[in-house]
């Protein structure tokens, strides 16, 4: 889980790797962590909320020409800084392309 701060606000990444090989990213305001709690991710005091965005991107299978773009569900019910939404699409970029460091989780 990455945690970032934007004009006062935090927000979450949190990202996985399922059984097919496909990855899973979520991006969710973040939430203080009760006193005490310790994620042990990365997260601070921080926890993640309900999910703004998440997208899944789909691993090529060898006998495939084509790669499978990813696709996106937005939460009707949530608002995002369109700057967050660039980060977190530019993150979930590098992670794909396999540059930086996969947040802990």
């Amino acid at each position: 889980m990455e945690v970032w701060e934007f004009a006062g606000e935090h927000y979450c990444l949190q990202s996985t790797e399922l059984v097919d090989g496909s990855r899973y990213f979520e991006l969710s305001e973040a939430r203080a962590a009760p006193a005490g709690w310790t994620t042990g991710s990365g997260g601070g005091d921080f926890m993640p909320g309900p999910a703004a965005v998440t997208v899944v991107a789909m691993r090529k299978e060898e006998d495939e020409d084509e790669e499978k773009l990813p696709f996106v569900t937005f939460a009707a019910d949530r608002s995002l800084p369109f700057d967050i939404l660039s980060r977190f699409t530019a993150r979930i970029s590098e992670l794909l392309d396999g540059e930086g460091v996969e947040p802990a989780g």
